[in-house]
C-alpha cells in the first residue's frame, strides 16, 4: 500500500529516512516521498513536494494522511480540502475515502514513550481500507 504524507499547505511530505516513514513502514505500507528532493530548512524530516507533483505523480496514493498542528508554522490542510480539491479528484486515496487527519506530534516527531500509540494509529488509518 503506498502513503502519501501531506505536512502544511505547501505540501511538504516526509523525508525517505524520517521517523514517519519508518513508522509507515512498519505497517508494511510504502511512503511516497522524493528521495532526492529538497530538505526543509531546520526540519530536516520533511521536504518539498508541491500540490502539482502530488497531482501529478501521486496516482497510486491509497491513503493519504493529512498533518494537523504543525510545529514549523505553516498551516495544516485539511482532510475536507484534500478532498474537495478537484486536482485530486482521480487520486484512489480520494476516490475511496481514505483521506485521514493525524496530528504532527503523533506521526512525525521521535519518541520512544509513543511508539505504542504512533504505531497503531498507523496501523488504524493505513489498515482501514481492509474494513
Amino acid at each position: 500500500m503506498k502513503v502519501f504524507v501531506v505536512a502544511g499547505a505547501d505540501f511538504s511530505t516526509c523525508a525517505a529516512d524520517s521517523w514517519g516513514a519508518r513508522l509507515i513502514g512498519s505497517t508494511g505500507a510504502r511512503v511516497m516521498t522524493d528521495a532526492g528532493g529538497t530538505k526543509i530548512k531546520d526540519f530536516p524530516w520533511y521536504i518539498f513536494y508541491g500540490p502539482q507533483k502530488l497531482a501529478s505523480e501521486g496516482k497510486d496514493a491509497e491513503v493519504i494522511i493529512t498533518l494537523r498542528n504543525i510545529r514549523r508554522g505553516v498551516v495544516s490542510v485539511s482532510k475536507e480540502e484534500i478532498i474537495k480539491d478537484l486536482r485530486f479528484k482521480d487520486i484512489p486515496a480520494v476516490k475511496n475515502g481514505m483521506v485521514w487527519e493525524m496530528d504532527e506530534f503523533d506521526l512525525m516527531l521521535p519518541s520512544i514513550v509513543r511508539l505504542d500509540s504512533s504505531l497503531l494509529k498507523c496501523w488504524q488509518l493505513i489498515g482501514n481500507k481492509a474494513k
